[in-house]
């Protein structure tokens, strides 16, 4: 009886669960599906207003690099995409804009206003009522770059986190 005692008291201890005994008193994180280190994901949002762009980011952090492209039109303008540019007689326009960590706002202006030579970087051809498909990329300081919109696809040689 002494030994069934004993196996049942071995048995019990080992399905019960021990106590972290570690001494670390500091709140567990819980990990949101975002990254190993439970700080929520950066997520970006772009919107075509009637006077430019305005790009939302959530949780980023430092300054980001911002492209924007249209595809699906005969006139598809890459000229503000930072990646391939657009190509014109006597070079290419490129232009990239430079955003902070929750964002920023482009102007837009008539194709007329618009330096294609040296693009001012606050300046855009897009706005509201663009035809074709838009598709838009952000990278940080690190060069992690990420895209969404209509065709992810173009950026794909990139290496892009699509959003």
């Amino acid at each position: 009886m002494q030994k069934l005692t004993i196996i049942a008291a071995l048995a019990l201890a080992a399905c019960t669960a021990t106590k972290d005994d570690s001494g670390d008193t500091a709140a567990e994180t819980t990990d949101t599906g975002s990254d190993d280190t439970g700080t929520p994901a950066m997520t970006a949002t772009a919107e075509l207003t009637a006077t430019g762009v305005t790009v939302t980011i959530t949780n980023g952090t430092g300054s980001y690099d911002f492209g924007i492209v249209q595809s699906g039109t005969s006139d598809n303008w890459t000229g503000e995409d930072c990646f391939r540019g657009y190509a014109l007689s006597g070079g290419v326009s490129l232009n990239c804009h430079s955003v902070s960590a929750t964002g920023g706002t482009l102007t837009a202006v008539a194709g007329s206003d618009y330096d294609f030579g040296t693009p001012d970087p606050n300046e855009t051809l897009f706005k509201a009522g663009i035809d074709g498909d838009v598709t838009y990329y952000l990278e940080n300081e690190a060069g992690q770059c990420y895209v969404w919109g209509a065709n992810a696809a173009y950026y794909a040689e990139k290496g892009c986190t699509e959003l």
